[in-house]
């Protein structure tokens, strides 16, 4: 049981995942030890970006006692630790916000940092292997013989 439903997906999206990265060696001369080093930036950039929005909503829901803000601050760092297929939508949302943010409060001094650190993670993310990228699943074939 645990078998089927843990480990070999695991290991299918594992093989996809090298794949991809061994078809962007090939085409982009990106040695897989990149791709790889890519993906643990990655991953502790969203690591940060969740934590950052897990002390925000938790500071708005004590210490202003704001609980739908906190609340809705607090979903977004969770979105961000969660593994979706892309996540270029938060990106772009994000860096909007910090930007729009860093132009409105003089006193931001976190969101010029930050709204550059999500504009690197949205063109790290489009520079790293996805197991997306490969067909795991054989197609149907139309005429009557299946391989």
């Amino acid at each position: 049981m645990i078998d089927r439903f843990l480990f070999r997906p695991l290991l299918g999206w594992a093989t996809a995942w090298s794949f991809d990265a061994l078809r962007l060696w090939i085409e982009q001369n990106r040695h897989p030890k990149i791709s790889i080093r890519f993906g643990f930036v990655y991953v502790l950039m969203c690591l940060i970006f969740s934590l950052y929005w897990f002390f925000q909503g938790f500071y708005d829901c004590f210490a202003d006692a704001e609980i739908v803000r906190g609340a809705l601050e607090t979903g977004l760092g969770v979105l961000w630790l969660l593994p979706m297929r892309r996540k270029r939508l938060i990106h772009a949302g994000q860096s909007v916000f910090f930007c729009i943010s860093a132009m409105l409060y003089s006193g931001g001094g976190f969101a010029i940092p930050l709204g550059i650190l999500t504009i690197a993670g949205l063109i790290l993310e489009l520079k790293l292997p996805s197991a997306g990228h490969t067909k795991r699943k054989r197609e149907k074939r139309n005429d009557g013989f299946n391989v």
